[in-house]
């Protein structure tokens, strides 16, 4: 099996998101991914190519798939060292085994991993296939996470406006820390109280970018079109007024947001300005090497400060409003070729702003960076049932709005906790971006899927039984070691997975699995089968955690009689 070798996206999608990157040693020959501007110059688009020659060593002349020439600097592309599926197979193989505790057990989960991989009969989440095993080719083990999205702390209501606000930043950091690595966020925003805001004008901000700073021109543009319209922006800081300097780490902005939001509720009646100086911070799409990634520039991490000093200036901040934050922090991290975060808001039905919320979306700009959803009780569903005024209103917008742009989504959390197995000792708060998987705080996604076309016997028009028994139970195992292979950047991450040892076992390709064997979707013989296929997955998984739980212990929090509800 091998890429397509024409530029489409099975090729694009592997080699920029999920092979590992180079951004050094270019050679003629050598295959990369590049950034150019299309013919309207203002949108960047990516391709595949092969260095055809040298202009300068910070310059080279690359022919992309479809026959096209291009001049490209040096920071605008980067080259995969996998170039076909083998070579991650053999990586990913390599990784999944490494944790098993004896030679014999590593070699032998190798050659089962190897099987497993061949032909994609299995697929690992995204991030699990970025990072996994990168030790055996580079020689050293990525600083990245495996897991593809988490659910974080819920920001919890506070009293004070300054100690609202910081609350709100404080998971934010969480956010930074989870996307820069990898993964995508979840976040239940209902229990974030109204905050009042700081008597200060636009003036009171100051946003200082140098004018040879290499994002000034993109600076100007977004000036241009509105973007610092609530702030000042200088090239140099004012004399007599207080100045943050902030160093170029997500640290070192995450300390300069809240080092902004205290002084500003501290000083509000000081007439001074005060400077935000990102004079250190590097510009757009300068490598990020620990990460595997690119920075968003000094210009987009201002843009940060700007939403962040429009709240402040604002009368009220409301947990809408507030969840802005989490939305632009989305558009800022770019981790693993283009694959940016990925982010989940969901608020309670029951909440003050829950219309504003719904609405919120349909307004160009707001909530871009986000997902949302409406959390719905039991309760709620009864009173609409019942046709209560306030609750049938809500409904019914909640049913135009999705008709009209897909969004919001609905989640049943309290009946996702009564049927979730983990509800007696960590209840779930929310879901990740997509939706799928539903995770306590602190959780994570740890997820792999068969790709169930790959089990058709065409000799008897069925599935390969066997084969796909003994996926499941390399699979089951693989996921399991995940959880020792990856690091934990949260010790709240680490904490949480330890104790619960979450994997989740989805499938894809079940249509071309039907089309193959004649069976017609939807139909009585097609429900059938169905029915028979995930309940043989979902008892072999079982059985296969089963046979974990005896061989290495059961998972910290297990209790059975809890779980089952009987007395053993």
């Amino acid at each position: 099996m091998t890429f397509s070798k024409t530029g489409q996206l099975d090729e694009l999608i592997a080699l920029d998101r999920y092979a590992i990157q180079s951004y050094d040693n270019y050679k003629v020959g050598d295959t990369v991914i590049f950034s150019f501007y299309n013919e309207n110059k203002k949108m960047d688009e990516k391709r595949v190519g092969v260095i055809d020659s040298h202009i300068t060593t910070e310059k080279f002349v690359v022919n992309d798939r479809f026959g096209e020439t291009h001049r490209i600097e040096k920071e605008d592309m980067h080259k995969p060292l996998e170039t076909e599926p083998y070579q991650l197979w053999e990586r990913w193989a390599k990784g999944g085994a490494s944790v098993e505790s004896t030679i014999e057990l590593r070699n032998k989960f190798e050659d089962d991993l190897r099987w497993l991989f061949d032909g994609y009969r299995y697929s690992m989440g995204g991030r699990i296939q970025l990072m996994l095993g990168q030790e055996f080719v580079t020689g050293e083990r990525a600083n990245l996470t495996a897991y593809n999205c988490f659910v974080l702390d819920v920001p919890k209501g506070k009293r004070q406006s300054l100690d609202q606000f910081l609350e709100v930043l404080r998971v934010a950091k969480q956010e930074i820390d989870i996307q820069r690595r990898g993964g995508g966020t979840g976040i239940a925003i209902s229990e974030i109280h109204t905050a009042n805001g700081v008597n200060v004008n636009h003036e009171f901000f100051n946003i200082i970018i140098p004018e040879n700073h290499k994002d000034n021109n993109e600076l100007q543009e977004r000036i241009s079109i509105g973007k610092f319209d609530k702030v000042s922006v200088n090239s140099k800081v004012k004399d007599y007024s207080m100045t943050i300097k902030i160093d170029d780490s997500t640290e070192g902005l995450y300390n300069a947001l809240r080092q902004m939001v205290e002084t500003a509720y501290e000083n509000s009646q000081d007439h001074r300005q005060l400077n935000l100086d990102f004079s250190n911070v590097r510009h757009r799409n300068a490598i990020v090497k620990g990460v595997n990634g690119r920075s968003s520039g000094a210009v987009s991490w201002a843009e940060l400060f700007v939403l962040v000093a429009k709240l402040l200036q604002q009368e009220k901040i409301n947990n809408v409003e507030f969840s802005e934050i989490y939305s632009s922090v989305t558009h800022l991290i770019e981790q693993g070729g283009s694959r940016r975060g990925a982010l989940m808001l969901i608020n309670s039905a029951g909440n003050d702003n829950a219309e504003f919320f719904i609405k919120r979306k349909k307004e160009l700009g707001y909530l871009s960076g986000a997902n949302i959803s409406v959390d719905l009780s039991d309760t709620f569903m009864e009173k609409v049932k019942k046709e209560s005024v306030k609750e049938l209103k809500l409904w019914n917008m909640i049913i135009e709005y999705a008709w009209k742009s897909a969004e919001p989504g609905v989640v049943f959390m309290e009946r996702y906790n009564k049927e979730s197995n983990s509800n007696y000792f960590n209840p779930i708060v929310s879901t990740n971006p997509c939706g799928e998987q539903g995770l306590p705080e602190m959780g994570v996604c740890n997820l792999g899927h068969f790709v169930l076309s790959r089990f058709y016997d065409k000799k008897d028009n069925d599935v390969k039984w066997d084969d796909l028994e003994r996926a499941i139970k390399i699979a089951v195992r693989l996921q399991d070691n995940i959880i020792d292979y990856t690091q934990y950047f949260l010790e709240e991450n680490k904490k949480v997975q330890l104790s619960e040892r979450r994997v989740g076992i989805g499938s894809m390709g079940l249509g071309t699995l039907m089309i193959k064997m004649g069976l017609r979707y939807g139909s009585d013989e097609g429900n059938t089968f169905v029915d028979e296929l995930y309940k043989f997955i979902a008892i072999e998984s079982y059985k296969a955690s089963i046979d974990l739980a005896e061989e290495k212990g059961r998972f910290p929090k297990c209790n059975l009689k809890r779980w089952l509800k009987v007395d053993l």
